[in-house]
């Protein structure tokens, strides 16, 4: 078991590994009785994922957990064994899913889990398990869509995914959209009905990763662009799947965003960047202190 797990915005995560296990016997996995190991573990005062502090004390708490996630990943921390399958149950802020993702890697043998946070508890795997009526997606469920086609030359672009809302184009920074239209090159991923229950089936990451694969394609193989602002609001499963999808030698820069609380009571926070993840390192923007991924 990998946890991914650590407050967001000042609500607590606790995580219960007998109903975790549980969820792993539904799927097949089970722990071989080693106990679960945890990535980016933040303390109870540290919750708002768009302040200095946050990032900062994160930052040195990651330099700690990725030698430790290396091992995992490589086998070294088993002797130099096999790299053993991974049961990965993610539940932090959208940017440190994002990275946690991207160190994984694309492999078959990580299994993402989803917390389906409106589950009813006392069922076997609580709320780490698939509803067993739930249907099977169509193949078509995540729609990609060109806002804006890049016109040639354009450096950077922009990914936007919507999946557990449908944000308007209007909530971006001024830099990515102003007066009705987008700056730079866009595409969007989004499903007709977006809703936090859009991960209910095992068949939807799959799915949504083919989504992403073919925006990723278009942006990176196609338009050739160097950098791209990524602004996610999906499960936590889909972030850790963007993450996956970035690939480790060669990719563009990820600008990430997250919103900032409101000040305004009824009125939806601003978009920030929070870090930049390159083919190397992941970098706080506001600091420019950055972190070796390669």
């Amino acid at each position: 078991m990998l946890v991914i797990g650590g407050n967001i915005e000042g609500q607590s995560f606790a995580f219960d590994e007998r109903i975790a296990e549980e969820a792993m016997w539904l799927r097949q996995l089970r722990t071989g009785g080693v106990r679960a190991e945890w990535f980016a573990r933040n303390g109870p005062h540290l919750g708002a994922s768009n302040s200095d502090g946050y990032w900062l004390s994160l930052f040195q708490l990651l330099k700690n957990d990725r030698p430790r996630l290396a091992g995992l990943l490589d086998g070294t921390v088993y002797g130099g064994a096999p790299r053993p399958p991974l049961a990965v149950f993610p539940v932090h802020g959208t940017s440190v899913l994002v990275m946690s993702g991207r160190l994984i890697g694309d492999s078959g043998s990580a299994h993402i889990f989803q917390f389906h946070r409106d589950q009813v508890s006392g069922q076997r795997g609580g709320q780490w398990t698939w509803l067993e009526t739930e249907p099977v997606p169509a193949n078509d469920k995540f729609k990609v869509q060109v806002h804006r086609h890049a016109n040639g030359g354009e450096a950077e672009a922009c990914l936007r995914i919507n999946l557990t809302a449908a944000v308007p184009a209007s909530d971006l920074p001024a830099h990515l959209f102003s007066d009705g239209k987008h700056e730079l090159p866009t595409i969007e991923i989004t499903v007709d009905s977006p809703s936090h229950r859009v991960m209910g089936h095992p068949a939807d990451l799959d799915l949504f990763g083919r989504a992403v694969d073919q925006a990723l394609q278009k942006l990176q193989d196609e338009w050739r662009v160097s950098k791209v602002h990524l602004v996610l609001i999906a499960p936590v499963s889909a972030c850790c799947r963007v993450g996956q999808k970035m690939q480790a030698r060669h990719h563009a820069e990820f600008i990430l965003y997250e919103r900032k609380p409101s000040t305004t009571p009824g009125a939806r926070g601003e978009f920030a960047k929070t870090i930049a993840i390159s083919p190397t390192e992941v970098t706080l923007l506001s600091t420019g202190e950055s972190l070796s991924i390669s």
